[in-house]
């Protein structure tokens, strides 16, 4: 049997949920932020799951983009 090779994890995500004003339509945008650990540059992804999705939605794609 092959020997087990460690994976590393990288430590989890800070997860930080906000609404934003959308003053001109006058309403509310709730949103959810997946800020990475550490201070090294990343770039940004914008997710939208559409048609009155919550910021629950697509919460794998944004745990595993945010790794």
């Amino acid at each position: 049997m092959p020997a087990a090779v460690p994976v590393p994890v990288p430590p989890p995500a800070i997860v930080c949920d906000a609404v934003w004003r959308d003053g001109p339509r006058g309403r509310d945008i709730a949103v959810r932020l997946r800020l990475p650990a550490g201070t090294t540059p990343v770039p940004v992804v914008v997710w939208s799951p559409g048609l009155g999705g919550g910021t629950g939605g697509g919460a794998a794609w944004g745990t595993a983009w945010a790794a």
